[in-house]
């Protein structure tokens, strides 16, 4: 969790508004549209940390040096957009990349 100061100076200084879950005890709460929004932005990075880990192993990449490392996590993302980008095209469910693995 970042603390209050800290994300008043992100929003004053860098106009950035962090969202984070308020603990039970907080003294400012979420409101419920705040909340729905942290599950649905949660559920969406969770899939896709669970797409990158399974499809594209993206945790191994047996990279020897900076440059091999860089270069193999950008062409795991650049597959991962394709496949976005063609389940898109195609009218297929759009983050199930399971589905189109299956099509070749």
């Amino acid at each position: 969790m970042l603390g209050e100061t800290f994300q008043d100076d992100l929003q004053e200084n860098r106009n950035i508004t962090v969202l984070t879950p308020k603990k039970s005890n907080s003294k400012s709460k979420n409101n419920k549209f705040t909340k729905y929004l942290l599950r649905k932005f949660r559920n969406l990075i969770e899939t896709v940390n669970s797409q990158l880990s399974n499809l594209f192993n993206i945790e191994k990449t047996w990279a020897k040096t900076q440059w091999g490392l860089f270069t193999r996590i950008m062409s795991k993302l650049l597959a991962y957009t394709m496949g976005l980008y063609i389940n898109k095209k195609y009218n297929l469910e759009y983050n199930n990349l399971d589905q189109l693995m299956n099509l070749f």
